[in-house]
């Protein structure tokens, strides 16, 4: 029973890694997560004997043509779908992502696409209420900005943080405005200008 429970591991272990050995640089950001396709049967299975090599060599269909597919979408990138029966295959996953500014909402839908046949392809979408998460961000982000604001409302004496200032403020209202709006994704980037700009004022010589 030990010796069946280590071979399940080792194989999960095989399937789960083997996308990000050929995944396009811009891929290999994240985990690959295995998605459930109802009904779907791709032409690359991946099975208990299957290895990278192997599995790369028959990907005839490229990561553009198949985001192409989906002008709309978010994100895309190499990915594992699962069937009802359990069974395996390599395909292009490409991310669409809708925002209900009313309810709040957001639809992921995920399209998975045959990594060796373009024409073959599924999808599935997921519900998400956002609206206690967005009204914890925007309030956390409000009294961020207004604390900034009351400490640096007058000049500091010096202009290029003074500067500095002004451009991280404004991003911070990018920032708030696009968590307001469910567009998480650009939020990533205007969180990260936020630190950039953070990092740059905490780098400015102290006279």
């Amino acid at each position: 029973m030990k010796s069946q429970m280590i071979l399940m591991i080792a194989i999960v272990g095989i399937i789960v890694t083997v996308p990000s050995a050929f995944a396009e640089p811009e891929t290999m950001h994240r985990p690959h997560k295995v998605i459930e396709v109802t009904g779907f049967e791709g032409t690359i299975q991946i099975t208990d004997d299957s290895d990278r090599k192997s599995l790369k060599e028959q990907i005839t269909e490229s990561l553009s043509d198949a985001a192409s597919l989906f002008p709309e979408a978010k994100r895309a990138g190499i990915g594992i779908a699962v069937n009802e029966d359990g069974e395996k295959f390599v395909v292009w996953k490409v991310v669409e992502v809708d925002f209900d500014s009313d309810s709040k909402t957001r639809t992921k839908t995920i399209h998975v696409v045959d990594a060796a046949d373009i024409s073959n392809t599924a999808s599935v979408s997921f519900e998400m209420d956002n609206s206690m998460r967005i009204e914890k961000m925007t309030d956390r982000l409000d009294r961020k900005i207004d604390r900034i604001t009351e400490k640096f409302g007058d000049s500091t004496g010096d202009p290029v943080k003074d500067a500095l200032i002004t451009e991280m403020l404004s991003a911070m209202e990018n920032l708030r405005n696009a968590v307001s709006e469910g567009d998480f994704e650009s939020a990533k980037d205007l969180k990260q200008q936020v630190k950039d700009i953070r990092d740059q004022i905490k780098n400015i010589p102290r006279e």
